[in-house]
């Protein structure tokens, strides 16, 4: 069975370590960015070989600007697709956001995912 982590972290885009932190790894960091004003909770999944996630983060542990680690087995080459909604209080999506990523083994990809606010449908009147 493969491996796969994702976990938040507070280090901003600039962040600690260089690209060399995790030497021999597969995976990707993203730095997410939404609303914060809007957005209390973030369900990031996606899907590389197989389907990973959702993994339900709060806000306070992943800020705008933060990055979301996602660890990949070796096999997961290739291709992967990243998205994540961001809810309110409510629990009601208020953005989303996709994002596709080149995954090579024993290497650690980097990108961005901008999330964008959700019109709120409205009844017929």
């Amino acid at each position: 069975m493969r491996a796969l982590f994702l976990f938040a972290s507070l280090l901003l885009a600039a962040g600690c370590g260089g690209h060399n932190s995790a030497i021999g790894s597969t995976g990707l960091e993203i730095v997410v960015h939404y609303d914060d004003e809007l957005v209390r909770e973030l369900s990031v999944s996606g899907q590389a070989s197989q389907p990973f996630g959702p993994y339900v983060v709060s806000a306070m542990v992943l800020p705008s600007g933060g990055i979301v680690s996602i660890r990949l087995d070796p096999s997961d080459a290739g291709h992967a697709t990243v998205c994540a909604q961001g809810r309110n209080t409510g629990g009601r999506v208020v953005a989303t956001g996709c994002g596709d990523y080149d995954v090579r083994a024993g290497e650690i990809g980097r990108g961005s995912l901008d999330l964008a606010g959700v019109t709120p449908i409205q009844p017929p009147t």
